[in-house]
């Protein structure tokens, strides 16, 4: 997809959600909750109906994450199963935000590999978490305060200003430290300091956002663009990346999966698509996004075409 396309997406959805958010949501969860949770399904299908860039970018998703073997109408099903889970992503928001209480989860003797975790800690050298858009933040930031004296997170400025302020509102209770991906040189110089420190940054690493450079490479068997920043920090500072991914199971109660750490032994290296670390974090987001593959909060084209992808 073109950035002309991505930022037209971008443009559309930021202002669904303003309107969204800002006139109903913030509103309406705190005077009518429970009407809210009905109307979810009427909101999710207005999207749909209203929003052909986004649409077409959720059936182009589908065909990679559900596989062969699906048609149009399971496609169709897939695109709104994840504009239900933003929906549902932004009422946990709106609602934690009003009432100052965290969506249901599992504490942190449930989520794996914490044993290799706090192991790779006393070494030092600070440690980068690489997560995706799943789930729910304010979950895993729950779950990475109890783990870290200090926990920096990177994100992108909501378009919307009532989403922000709950965030900010949000990150300050749990005690995490804000930095804004759009501060661009101060955002990175800042991160280093924390990893030097021997503290914690967790920031996305599956999805560009505008400004941040990105590469090329296999995801779900098709060609994908990831963001260099989470990879290029721990190469730069020595620092182990250790994938961590956020769900809601069945049960509706959220769960957060850490992954083994990835070391990177402070090797710079331009070819991130072909580096071992990096496959090694691919291997462990396609094992959530096969087993959870609605809850990848992504409304962008994210696959190249068969015919973009580049002769092997």
């Amino acid at each position: 997809m073109s950035p002309k396309s991505t930022t037209e997406i971008d443009a559309r959805f930021g202002l669904a959600e303003r309107i969204l958010v800002d006139g109903l949501l913030c509103p309406g969860y705190r005077f009518a909750p429970g009407m809210m949770l009905r109307l979810r399904p009427a909101l999710v299908r207005l999207i749909w109906a209203s929003a052909p860039a986004i649409r077409h970018a959720l059936m182009r998703n589908a065909e990679v994450l559900l596989g062969p073997g699906h048609d149009e109408r399971d496609r169709k099903r897939f695109g709104l199963e994840v504009l239900s889970e933003i929906q549902q992503f932004t009422e946990d928001l709106v609602r934690a935000g009003v009432t100052e209480q965290i969506p249901s989860h599992d504490d942190i003797n449930s989520i794996g590999n914490i044993r290799q975790y706090f192991t790779r800690r006393k070494a030092g050298g600070g440690i980068v978490i690489a997560t995706a858009h799943m789930g729910s933040f304010e979950v895993a930031a729950s779950i990475l305060v109890q783990l870290e004296k200090k926990v920096h997170v990177v994100y992108a400025r909501d378009p919307s200003r009532s989403i922000e302020r709950l965030r900010s509102k949000l990150r300050r209770k749990l005690g995490v430290i804000e930095h804004a991906v759009d501060d661009g040189i101060e955002t990175w110089r800042a991160l280093q300091e924390a990893l030097e420190n021997n503290e914690a940054v967790a920031l996305p690493a599956d999805r560009i956002q505008p400004g941040q450079a990105g590469f090329e490479c296999e995801l779900m068997g098709r060609v994908t663009r990831l963001p260099a920043g989470p990879f290029k920090l721990a190469m730069t500072a020595g620092s182990p990346v250790v994938p961590a991914f956020c769900a809601r199971h069945a049960d509706g109660r959220y769960r957060v999966r850490v992954e083994r750490p990835i070391e990177f032994n402070g090797t710079y290296r331009r070819d991130l698509g072909a580096h071992e670390g990096v496959r090694s974090f691919v291997s462990a987001f396609e094992t959530m996004l096969k087993r959870f593959p609605t809850q990848w909060l992504m409304v962008f084209d994210a696959f190249k075409t068969r015919t973009e992808e580049p002769a092997r």
